[in-house]
């Protein structure tokens, strides 16, 4: 039982940091930052399908019990969201 609940955890926490994701992403954008993922650059301002592509992931990785995937994600996606941070930063001085 105890490894299912850090399988339920990341999942959440993946769905979590892609929220963050895409809240910072939208700020550094309002701020004149550009989208430097080539996908979500497509999509535009569509930043829901993001949000319900992390779902069905997340979803489906604690389906498949795929734990060290979802903790390698989870990883990735602080990441980004340093880096996304730091756009915003970037962008205020700028600014």
């Amino acid at each position: 039982m105890k490894s299912y609940n850090k399988l339920l955890v990341n999942g959440f926490v993946f769905i979590a940091l892609n929220v963050i994701d895409v809240w910072l992403t939208k700020w550094a954008l309002q701020l004149g930052s550009r989208e430097v993922n080539p996908i979500m650059a497509l999509l535009g301002d569509n930043f829901e399908i993001k949000v319900l592509a992390s779902i069905v992931v997340a979803f489906l990785l604690v389906f498949f019990k795929r734990t060290n995937i979802l903790i390698g994600l989870n990883i990735g996606m602080g990441l980004v969201i340093l880096w996304n941070m730091s756009a915003v930063v970037i962008a205020t001085v700028v600014h």
